[in-house]
């Protein structure tokens, strides 16, 4: 049986953009990206995936690791 409905995406869905700054943060590791430019994004992503979920202590651990990448200690 073919599927007959597409997959809807939440907007504010906070674990999608944790899962969308970990992408990032890979493929800055991996050399496929520009380092500091993959932190740079992972930092967005993280910050909307807080802001849909204030107590995100996933996405808070990784954007402190990330603070640190980019030389922010001071946000961490």
């Amino acid at each position: 049986m073919a599927a007959t409905g597409t997959a809807k995406i939440n907007p504010k869905n906070p674990a999608m953009f944790l899962n969308l700054a970990r992408i990032e943060i890979i493929r800055g590791v991996n050399g496929l990206k520009n380092k500091d430019e993959s932190y740079l994004s992972a930092k967005k992503y993280l910050q909307q995936a807080i802001q849909f979920k204030p107590n995100y202590i996933d996405a808070k651990y990784l954007l402190g690791l990330t603070y640190d990448k980019l030389n922010e200690v001071n946000n961490a």
